[in-house]
């Protein structure tokens, strides 16, 4: 900049110096940056198991464009401008102080330095939070399983139908029904309460509704006792039945329960043996369902994201509230 101003060069040649050498490194960080997100397109998708988006490309030129319209102006801006300022003499100097404006070159460097150092970190927090994601054990098997959400209210009555009907496909090893899918939250809750407890000193905790054939699907692990069985269960109620014989219905209904780990915790049992065949009964200021014994403590598994802890949950059979 110094011999230039020695030689002539006015503060507009100065400004398309710097605004050429901004365009320059601006074009080859653009290029480096699309031809690395095309190569590594692929193993992305792959790796994360999603699908990355792209802009049409019409409107990734347009993108392109005003990068490199944006980027070299404000590259160019500042260093032009001052150095621009500076006298011919003192510019030529190889240690020119620049007074107060050297704050500002400190502060651009300062802002560099963090943001440089902010993607560094978030890079290792990433790969750190993937990794985890990859090799977490959720409790539960979830590759190969194909789910059909909101079955017809018709399809309930006919499910033993049904699940034989898919088990004579080829290539399918296990059918079963549930209320609400793992990685989804329980929205169904009750207190379960021991004998001698009244209504509202029991333990809160999600509901989760099942059928016989839920544990093997998902190759959940017992922690004591056993799974349910479908024992005696009365006969659906046809459809159209009246909400005050569904509620009679529900309160009839002989069962059994299963608690996970973090359940019989909280209800003072400490080891899961303790649980097996203690009589519970389950309240809900909407419904009454008749109390039963426990059968079986489940080993937790991760019900919701894995940003949630594991909530209490029991379980039961009742095929009117299979999904």
């Amino acid at each position: 900049v110094g011999v230039r101003k020695v030689l002539g060069g006015s503060k507009s040649q100065t400004f398309k110096y710097f605004l050429f050498e901004a365009l320059v490194i601006s074009i080859g960080a653009l290029s480096l940056a699309y031809l690395t997100f095309f190569i590594a397109k692929g193993s992305i998708e792959i790796t994360l198991g999603i699908e990355t988006t792209i802009l049409e490309p019409l409107k990734l030129v347009l993108f392109g464009a005003s990068l490199l319209i944006v980027i070299p102006l404000m590259g160019a801006l500042y260093p032009s401008r001052i150095l621009s300022n500076l006298p011919p003499l003192l510019a030529l100097k190889a240690n020119t102080g620049l007074g107060k404006r050297s704050v500002m070159k400190k502060v651009l460097l300062g802002i560099q330095f963090a943001m440089a150092s902010a993607l560094i970190s978030c890079l290792f927090i990433v790969q750190k939070q993937f990794l985890f994601l990859q090799s977490k054990n959720l409790g539960f098997e979830k590759d190969n399983v194909l789910v059909i959400e909101e079955i017809p209210d018709q399809s309930k009555r006919q499910l033993a139908t049904i699940k034989s009907e898919l088990l004579g496909i080829p290539g399918v090893k296990s059918v079963s029904a549930i209320m609400e899918l793992p990685a989804r939250a329980v929205k169904d809750g009750i207190a379960l309460n021991k004998p001698h407890q009244k209504e509202d000193e029991g333990v809160g905790m999600d509901i989760q509704i099942v059928d016989e054939d839920f544990y093997e699907l998902l190759g959940l692990q017992m922690a004591a006792g056993d799974w349910l069985t479908p024992g005696l269960v009365l006969k659906m109620p046809p459809a159209g039945t009246s909400f005050e014989d569904m509620m009679e219905y529900l309160k009839l209904q002989p069962r059994d329960y299963v608690i996970n780990e973090t359940a019989a915790k909280q209800m003072g049992w400490d080891n899961p043996k303790e649980a097996i065949g203690q009589k519970v009964q389950p309240w809900n200021p909407f419904y009454e369902l008749q109390g039963g014994q426990i059968v079986g403590v489940l080993e937790d598994y991760h019900q919701e994201s894995l940003r949630a802890t594991v909530d209490p949950v029991v379980m039961t059979i009742e095929p009117i509230w299979l999904r």
